[in-house]
């Protein structure tokens, strides 16, 4: 997500800048709403800058952490704080690891999964074969594809093919399909309850369109106001379906904890359960 995980990022940026500053000023706030001020023994003017840029323990003093002279940005410059000179710096995005399939997500998605002119050639050469085209039935998705993949059953020294990845939903199987230039050297198909890859682009838009017009037929109105998030879902022993399964949460934003939980079959494209959590 974008602007929504702004605040949250900022926040842990926060804490990973305050270091223990941060834990002993909540300590001692803690201290003082129980009313167990022994709880921690520095008193703010010793933890923070008390006026001067430092502050003292032990009979040493020290630059003050977030201050004029200390080794962080304090108020009124870089926010959040950040290594005094520091250059080349990195914001890191906690974003959650399922896919963003919100409709203000939709674009950003899609354009990450524009694929490049190689891999592109090596799908057209793999949809053209006949082989594939009875591997794959009408109903596929494009899944992946990588390069210098060793062909099942060459020999050392053979050389190595780009490997497109499908997902037939007509035959539930996965299609593994390896391409040397303009050729189709391997087809190689496994049943969908043995193994499946992780669900495409496409797959995961169609899941959520589905999810999130079960809700709004189901009058929730709330569905209006949250995003969705689409991982493809296993049984409870980690074994796969034998259809295509994917789970959709809905959540406020991707650090919320989810309120609809939808289970959608995308071999048949119905809701196989859904569940409100509130």
């Amino acid at each position: 997500m974008q602007a929504t995980t702004d605040d949250g990022a900022r926040r842990r940026s926060l804490w990973l800048v305050l270091g223990l500053a941060g834990v002993a000023a909540a300590a001692t706030a803690v201290a003082g709403l129980s009313g167990s001020p022994a709880a921690i023994e520095a008193s703010p003017s010793q933890v923070f800058d008390d006026g001067d840029g430092g502050h003292d323990h032990d009979g040493h003093r020290h630059a003050s952490t977030l201050g004029p002279d200390g080794r962080f940005t304090g108020p009124g410059e870089v926010w959040p704080p950040e290594v005094r000179g520091a250059t080349d710096i990195v914001t890191l995005d906690f974003a959650a690891e399922e896919a963003p399939t919100s409709r203000r997500a939709l674009e950003a998605d899609r354009a990450a999964a524009v694929l490049a002119a190689s891999d592109g050639e090596a799908i057209d050469v793999a949809l053209a074969d006949a082989d594939v085209a009875a591997a794959l039935g009408d109903r596929h998705a494009t899944v992946s594809v990588t390069d210098d993949e060793v062909v099942p059953g060459s020999g050392k020294g053979e050389p190595t093919a780009m490997l497109v990845l499908l997902y037939s939903h007509d035959r539930g199987a996965n299609v593994e399909v390896y391409v040397i230039g303009s050729r189709v050297i391997e087809v190689v198909s496994r049943p969908a309850g043995t193994d499946q890859p992780p669900l495409a682009v496409d797959e995961k838009h169609r899941a959520a369109e589905i999810a999130r017009a079960h809700w709004e037929a189901d009058g929730d109105d709330r569905i209006e106001q949250l995003d969705g998030f689409v991982i493809l879902a296993v049984q409870p022993d980690g074994s796969y379906h034998d259809t295509r399964v994917a789970y959709v949460s809905f959540h406020v934003d991707n650090v919320a904890r989810p309120e609809l939980l939808t289970w959608v079959d995308l071999t048949t494209e119905t809701v196989l359960r859904a569940e409100v959590d509130r």
